[in-house]
């Protein structure tokens, strides 16, 4: 198991971020962050409508643009019994009929990776009371479409992490490989976990700094049904640079 703050600081430029994981205090957990290199990939912020998180512009003239579902989209989608969470318009596609990792399968099977220069992956989440799954759509060398889907576990103080890009930094971006990454989850609060998840993505080189927003939700297993159960924290670029 790694560090979670190490190893994100350690990560050159991980694109979109999704940890599924179960706090110290028995909450799940879910954190959705995102780092840009792009201006117009950078002017963008995470905003809370009702119990749920999209990715919005921070002007909404930006919406006249190209590929408005791959920049704005609803990241996360709280029902009556799950949670899903994703990069993209796929997060709606996330089915809550059955488990996790069926739903999961059953939702990003309708996709493959994005229309863009990266390829970028799809990435996604289900969290429900008792257990998760994270997946990712890629693009392999022959220009293939790899779907891979983790069961992961719910376990006090754990976490499993998933990212778009792998290392270096470079164009194309290489597409994350492997099993999601096992971390300790940072803090007790999801003020707490996303401040230090939004912390750890800073860099000294102000031109390597790539961060967009963090965002984290809890919610205790026992209260998937109650109105107003998830504790939602955002921590947003733009804001913080007003301070």
């Amino acid at each position: 198991m790694l560090d979670a703050v190490e190893h994100l600081r350690g990560l050159e430029y991980p694109g979109r971020i999704i940890v599924l994981g179960r706090s110290e205090n028995g909450d799940n957990v879910a954190v959705y962050a995102m780092t840009g290199r792009k201006p117009e990939t950078r002017a963008r912020k995470l905003v809370q409508k009702r119990e749920n998180i999209y990715v919005d512009p921070i002007e909404e003239s930006a919406r006249s643009g190209r590929h408005n579902d791959i920049f704005f989209y609803q990241a996360t989608n709280l029902r009556v019994r799950e949670l899903a969470i994703s990069n993209g318009v796929h997060t709606t596609d996330l089915p809550g009929n059955r488990n996790a990792l069926h739903n999961l399968i059953k939702g990003l099977g309708k996709h493959t990776f994005e229309p863009d220069s990266n390829s970028t992956p799809r990435i996604g989440g289900i969290i429900e009371p008792d257990n998760a799954a994270l997946g990712i759509v890629k693009r392999d060398e022959s220009g293939e479409t790899i779907r891979q889907y983790f069961e992961v576990p719910l376990v006090d103080g754990t976490g499993s992490m998933i990212y778009t890009y792998a290392e270096p930094n470079r164009d194309p971006t290489p597409s994350f490989v492997g099993e999601p990454v096992r971390i300790s989850l940072p803090g007790y609060s999801p003020r707490a976990t996303a401040r230090t998840i939004y912390d750890a993505l800073a860099r000294s080189d102000p031109a390597q700094d790539f961060r967009i927003a963090a965002a984290c939700i809890y919610i205790h297993p026992k209260k998937y049904y109650a109105k107003g159960a998830a504790q939602i924290e955002i921590i947003n670029r733009v804001d913080e640079e007003k301070k």
